[in-house]
């Protein structure tokens, strides 16, 4: 299985940042925890991946309001992702959710972040 990094912090232009983190378990992924991770980024897009015990693996996007309004959407970012790895993803525009096969794919999603998100916000 690949070695996944911690935590990783990408700039994009301007103040959005993409967040990601590697969690070990799917308590790590709670509501609140998720929440407050959205609460923490001023401007910007957070991704939280967790590798389950299953092998399986879950992947959260979620977004805050300045980007939301401007068409950058948690549910896009996420089914894209996840679509990369073979996994499948929805929710809502401000947070969404995918579940990963393999969670040893999960850097993968992860590493196509910048990428996704550059482009979204070009768009908006």
């Amino acid at each position: 299985m690949e070695a996944l990094p911690a935590t990783a912090t990408v700039s994009l232009t301007g103040p959005q940042t993409v967040h990601t983190a590697i969690a070990h378990s799917a308590s790590i992924a709670s509501g609140p925890r998720i929440s407050r991770l959205r609460e923490q980024i001023k401007s910007g897009v957070g991704l939280l991946a967790t590798r389950l015990e299953d092998g399986k693996g879950s992947l959260i996007a979620v977004v805050t309001d300045d980007l939301r309004e401007k068409g950058v959407r948690a549910d896009v970012i996420v089914r894209e992702l996840a679509t990369v790895v073979g996994g499948r993803g929805g929710g809502k525009p401000h947070m969404a959710q995918a579940g990963i096969p393999d969670a040893s794919r999960l850097g993968e999603a992860l590493a196509q972040a910048t990428r996704v998100v550059s482009a979204l916000v070009a768009g908006a």
